[in-house]
């Protein structure tokens, strides 16, 4: 989960005033890419 996450340190949170998590856009990046490529780039290719 990702409070578990958060206090293993495998994820960086901000709390809230009200103690909420928040994951950062660029932490969300790198957990839903692994391997480092640029999340929004889109390559075309014709057919």
């Amino acid at each position: 989960t990702i409070r578990t996450w958060d206090r293993m340190g495998k994820i960086r949170t901000i709390r809230t005033p009200g103690n909420h998590r928040r994951i950062p856009e660029d932490e969300l990046a790198r957990l839903l890419n692994p391997e480092g490529q640029d999340v929004m780039s889109t390559e075309t290719t014709s057919v």
